[in-house]
């Protein structure tokens, strides 16, 4: 069974109950947690558990935005996935083309990096 290090329950201590216990944590445990790319960028704005985006060159970006394969991405996520991302287990998604997500403002996922695995496809 996957137990996502970010999302497992916190430990009670003494008086103090789970609920009152910080969860969002640090930037560099997060990405250790999601064993994302040395470098990648995490955006302020996202929720504390999303991955960080995939780092991705201008000319790998242009050429994924005119694709028409499938990603998965969740409603009111900032990433696109890779169907069989972990990052997907127990959260409800839809299938859009790559470019319709790009064109949407959704960014690649730092943990399955779609982007790689769509050019890998192409070439």
């Amino acid at each position: 069974m996957f137990v996502d290090p970010v999302l497992a329950p916190a430990p009670v201590t003494g008086d103090v109950f789970r609920d009152e216990l910080p969860r969002e944590p640090v930037e560099a445990e997060r990405a250790a947690a999601w064993s994302v790319r040395p470098g990648a960028a995490l955006d302020g704005d996202d929720p504390f558990d999303e991955p960080a985006p995939q780092r991705v060159g201008p000319d790998e970006a242009a050429r994924v935005a005119r694709m028409t394969e499938p990603v998965r991405v969740v409603d009111g996520r900032p990433r696109y996935h890779l169907a069989d991302c972990p990052h997907l287990i127990g959260r409800t998604s839809e299938a859009l083309s790559v470019g319709d997500a790009v064109l949407l403002g959704f960014s690649p996922c730092g943990r399955c990096e779609p982007v790689r695995a769509l050019l890998a496809g192409h070439d």
